[in-house]
């Protein structure tokens, strides 16, 4: 129930910033879907590497106060991606 909170950046949520323990900071941007911008403030969406089909990809969300959690939708829409690098 908190794993959220620790991963959301210190700014830029409308409602419940986290408080960037981890590192992470997981930024509010939103998503693109059908050519429109949703939820600037208060979702941060992040493609994974997993597909769930030939259409289709998992993501990880993040929503308001200390939500997060995944799920697949259509790889049309546009989630933001974190690259990491190997060491």
């Amino acid at each position: 129930s908190t794993a959220g909170t620790k991963l959301k950046s210190t700014t830029g949520w409308s409602s419940g910033n986290g408080d960037g323990s981890y590192g992470f900071a997981a930024f509010p941007a939103g998503y693109r879907n059908s050519g429109s911008f949703n939820n600037l403030g208060s979702h941060a969406d992040f493609w994974t590497a997993n597909e769930s089909s030939s259409t289709n990809a998992y993501y990880r969300y993040f929503y308001t106060g200390a939500s997060m959690g995944s799920n697949y939708n259509s790889k049309t829409n546009a989630y933001s991606v974190r690259l990491v690098k190997d060491s």
